[in-house]
């Protein structure tokens, strides 16, 4: 789901949702009179320094009796507008100390009574549908301008007033027969900023609704409003009646990331639903909590077929060498139209690493349809299988582009001279996968494979392959690789020269000359800033000190992401202090702006590269916490406390990188920020998944962990940026 796309009606939307729900009164109020107008931000609620809600000033006038609030009440119906205009006025000061006597006067004889208390009523929820309008109009959810924020801010500043609005426009959305998810997403990240501890019980009786995607935005909300509480909350949903209540707070279980959803989660896996039995394992594996062994060893023997694949899956996780053989007889006995078990028992068994697998993945190899033979495919890839080579050749004969694609890929990972020959004929042919095949025999590890690499480098019109080729090279034949990508800076392709600009920096020794001639060319002709920018990158890669004077006088010529890196490179090349006026404005700019988190993101990096670890490590942890999905973030606060000498944490934050995605492993291997946790023996493994990213199915379980040194995965350029994690 595209959120941004999501949003760009929901400004519109939220005015016909205020109709459906009798809130015309957002529009203009009755015909004959104006709307009593009330104040945006009731002066009890003001924001703090913290951005959050005040409680009512020191010293103000304590709230009025019972008997003054009804007064006023009564004088909703006045006869002088006048005096009508001031009840108004002062019932919505008061807030909701008032709202108790307002509900009892919806009932009230007098219709303008009734009216004006509604309308009191409804004051939270004018002011935060209007705020929600100003972001949905913005097409983000955390975006960091300022009238965005501003919007946030208002938000924020009713506090504990905007949670029963924003869940019931929440529970509305979700009732609708085709709810709007970009917009739920909205109002539950506008409940996880709030982090109001009162949203948390609202919140978990939303998990007897139909939730689609949202259990993770959810449970991230549920967890700003304090992680104890959302635990509880939750749990007591775990026991309702409803399966589907049942079910959804075992998914959100498993998100909240809390030690203590363990012992829920083990009574569901008896539940008497599947489905909820289903939910409960895969969340005890998401929590990594020891008692999903025992579970997932119970559940293989599950009587429903959904159960099964999933303790299947579950099996393949959490590593249980000694399930095997049981997964192999459930794969055996499946029927052909229970695919999802069979390709969940080839997914675990591929990582389970279990050999005696291979003559059934070869007759798996053979069955109809596609998906149980792609992952039969990909599992023979990993083992080597030279047996599935004329297998896959078959496949390469099929007319379905998936499993052509999937057979590449295995091909591409066995190696053999067959196997070889059979890629390099596809290509030839011009099969459809062309770029697949060439990223295929980039793999291959072979002087003849390194020939064609080259060879179709200089001959090729195509920017993709050449980019398959070049990456291949710079890093397997890198004198190869050098004369590839100085022909590449002369293609048409911004992305493809930014690419090549950036591989110059690990040119080798003997070619070092060349390729910073190559590089002080592009900064002073090349009119793409995102080429330039790659080329100062590359400089800084080089340890090019010589051109530390060259690059100070480009400063005022560059445009700010330009002279931004260029400063970045000053640092890595000894000059670290021009970074401190760009640090320096980014704090000027926080302090005003603190949820912007682009600018925060951007300080973190700067401080790193100052040296200034700790500070850097501050702003990079609180970005995640703002972007809990942001590996980029994650990745960068690996460095900084590689940097700092915090190892075991470092290793932490790399985990959760590489887990979130990060998978650009030839930078992590040759940024010196790591240099620091290298020996470490989690560094291997981790560089181990950051190679394997890019395939996988449930759990995003992605390949086997402890592929063989020099193992890797390969994803077309398509997309991508280059340099990912600089």
């Amino acid at each position: 789901m595209r959120t941004s796309q999501r949003l760009r009606g929901a400004a519109a939307r939220a005015a016909a949702l205020a109709a459906v729900w009798g809130l015309a009164l957002l529009a203009a109020a009755r015909a004959d009179e104006p709307a009593p107008a009330g104040p945006a931000v009731p002066p009890q609620h003001r924001p703090t320094a913290a951005g959050g809600a005040a409680g009512p000033e020191a010293g103000a006038a304590p709230a009025p009796e019972p008997a003054a609030i009804q007064a006023l009440i009564a004088e909703l119906g006045a006869d002088a507008y006048e005096q009508r205009e001031e009840a108004t006025r002062r019932l919505l000061e008061l807030g909701p100390a008032a709202h108790p006597w307002l509900r009892e006067a919806l009932s009230h004889p007098d219709a303008e009574v009734r009216y004006r208390a509604r309308y009191i009523l409804r004051a939270d929820l004018r002011q935060v549908l209007a705020c929600l309008r100003q972001l949905a109009a913005q097409g983000r959810t955390l975006a960091g301008e300022p009238e965005h924020e501003q919007a946030f801010a208002q938000l924020l500043a009713l506090g504990e007033r905007a949670v029963g609005p924003l869940v019931q426009l929440l529970r509305a959305e979700l009732l609708r027969r085709e709810p709007d998810l970009g917009w739920a997403v909205l109002i539950l990240t506008a409940l996880e900023r709030l982090g109001e501890p009162s949203a948390v019980e609202p919140l978990a009786e939303l998990l007897a609704l139909d939730l689609r995607s949202l259990h993770e935005r959810l449970a991230h909300a549920l967890r700003s409003g304090g992680a104890e509480a959302a635990l509880a909350a939750v749990g007591a949903r775990a026991r309702a009646p409803e399966a589907e209540t049942r079910r959804n707070a075992a998914v959100v279980l498993g998100l909240l990331g809390d030690p203590g959803a363990a012992r829920p989660l083990v009574a569901l896996v008896a539940d008497p639903h599947p489905g909820v039995r289903m939910a409960a394992l895969q969340a005890l594996v998401r929590t990594r909590a020891p008692e999903a062994v025992p579970a997932a060893r119970r559940l293989l023997a599950d009587p429903d077929a959904g159960v099964q694949t999933a303790a299947i899956l579950a099996a393949g996780a959490l590593g249980l060498a000694d399930a095997a053989p049981r997964i192999r007889e459930a794969a055996r006995a499946a029927s052909p139209r229970e695919e999802e078990l069979l390709v969940a028992a080839v997914s675990a068994l591929a990582r389970l690493r279990d050999t005696q697998a291979e003559p059934l993945l070869l007759e798996l190899l053979a069955r109809p349809g596609t998906r149980v033979p792609i992952a039969a495919a990909d599992a023979l890839g990993w083992f080597r299988a030279r047996a599935a080579v004329p297998g896959l050749v078959r496949l390469l004969e099929r007319p379905e582009p998936a499993l052509q694609a999937a057979a590449l890929r295995a091909l591409g990972r066995i190696g053999d001279p067959a196997a070889f020959e059979a890629v390099t004929g596809y290509y030839r042919r011009r099969g459809i996968y062309r770029p697949l095949a060439l990223a295929a025999i980039a793999r291959f590890r072979t002087p003849e494979a390194i020939a064609f690499l080259v060879e179709r480098a200089r001959a090729t019109d195509d920017d993709t392959e050449v980019h398959i080729a070049l990456d291949a090279l710079v890093h397997r034949a890198p004198e190869a690789g050098l004369e590839v990508a100085l022909s590449a800076l002369r293609r048409r392709g911004s992305t493809l020269r930014a690419r090549a600009a950036r591989l110059l920096g690990r040119a080798p020794a003997a070619g070092r000359e060349r390729a910073l001639a190559a590089l002080r060319e592009l900064l002073e002709e090349e009119p793409s800033e995102e080429v330039r920018l790659a080329a100062v990158e590359a400089l800084g890669t080089l340890g090019a000190r010589e051109l530390a004077g060259e690059l100070q006088e480009r400063l005022e010529r560059e445009p700010a992401a330009v002279r931004r890196q260029i400063l970045r490179t000053l640092a890595q090349l000894g000059q670290p202090e021009g970074l401190d006026g760009e640090i320096a404005r980014l704090e000027a700019h926080l302090r005003r702006h603190p949820d912007d988190t682009s600018a925060r993101g951007e300080l973190g990096l700067d401080l790193l590269y100052r040296g200034r670890y700790a500070q850097a490590e501050q702003h990079l942890r609180g970005l995640l916490e703002n972007e809990p999905r942001n590996r980029i973030a994650a990745y960068n606060l690996a460095c900084a406390r590689a940097r700092a000498g915090r190892e075991e944490a470092a290793l932490a934050a790399l985990e959760q990188a590489v887990t979130l995605g990060f998978r650009d492993w030839r930078h992590a291997e040759a940024d010196p920020d790591l240099d620091g946790v290298r020996a470490a023996p989690g560094y291997r493994r981790l560089l181990a998944r950051m190679r394997g990213l890019g395939r996988g199915g449930p759990y995003a379980l992605t390949v086997p962990d402890g592929l063989e040194e020099g193992e890797e995965e390969w994803e077309l350029p398509w997309g991508e940026p280059p340099g990912e994690g600089f």
